[in-house]
């Protein structure tokens, strides 16, 4: 089966870097599909592959396991520690809600 002309010299390449990939909730989901299909010929390959987010969806990894590309994740690293604090100074204050229609 051929291929687009240069696909083995990309494929080559990827096959010794190191692709980081961010906010991959933010990407289309067609961008999305041609990113995950490129990582599986890049694990396939040697290649290795980051992907960095706070908030990373859970199709995401459903994808990348269909798929059989083999990935690590982290434990979430929040704690409990104490990060924001509000000090109220006593006095009553009058708020209004304002609700805008769509």
């Amino acid at each position: 089966m051929f291929r687009a002309p240069g696909f083995e010299l990309k494929v080559a390449t990827l096959s010794y870097s190191k692709v980081v990939i961010d906010e991959i909730q933010m990407y289309s989901a067609d961008l999305l599909a041609y990113l995950i299909y490129g990582l599986k010929y890049i694990t396939n390959f040697g290649g290795k592959f980051a992907i960095m987010t706070a908030t990373l969806p859970g199709i995401v990894t459903y994808l990348l396991e269909k798929e059989g590309v083999k990935f690590v994740t982290t434990e979430p690293f929040t704690n409990d520690k104490k990060r924001h604090s509000l000090k109220s100074d006593g006095r009553k204050y009058k708020c209004r809600i304002y609700k805008r229609k769509i």
